[in-house]
């Protein structure tokens, strides 16, 4: 897929190009990965703080998590070629990219209104990001990305319908 390996040179960049902002949380010489194995499997701070680090996490974790989801779509299988999806702590959104994917092998023609909320504003750039590949290669997909607190936010919106409910993180 095309637009995921776009996606992850995007990430790829900013990882090689940004200076870290956060203290480490190991001795990881500034290359994240240390730091990212112990944020996710060693600590309750989940925030992405730093484009590094979230460039680090979309070139290490981007493809597992893709598979993951990728696996759990087909096994539930969408019942139409139209999606609504609401993903709370979207962070750089693996589950839209697996959505994709699904689709396209099952449908000639769907559509996609991914709505995703995350906490960091870091993730602002991948957000930007997956807009501009997902308008240069044509993907019938509407996004709203907000960066706030999903409690604060999902009670400031009317009223949300949604297909697919992905929980990032959350728990």
């Amino acid at each position: 897929m095309e637009m995921l390996t776009d996606y992850v040179d995007f990430a790829d960049i900013c990882y090689t190009t940004t200076q870290c902002v956060n203290p480490c949380f190991t001795n990881c010489r500034r290359t994240c990965l240390l730091c990212l194995d112990k944020q996710n499997y060693q600590s309750q701070q989940r925030t992405y703080d730093c484009e590094k680090r979230c460039g680090a996490y979309v070139c290490h974790y981007l493809f597992r998590f893709f598979n993951e989801m990728s696996f759990l779509y087909r096994e539930v299988k969408p019942l139409n070629c139209s999606v609504n999806v609401l993903s709370l702590g979207c962070g750089p959104c693996s589950e839209l990219f697996s959505l994709v994917k699904v689709l396209e092998n099952e449908y000639e023609d769907y559509s996609i209104n991914f709505m995703g909320i995350d906490l960091s504003d870091k993730w602002k750039l991948f957000h930007d990001e997956i807009d501009r590949l997902l308008t240069a290669h044509q993907k019938p997909i509407n996004t709203g990305f907000v960066i706030g607190d999903v409690h604060i936010v999902l009670d400031h919106l009317n009223e949300v319908e949604f297909d697919i409910l992905v929980l990032n993180y959350f728990l």
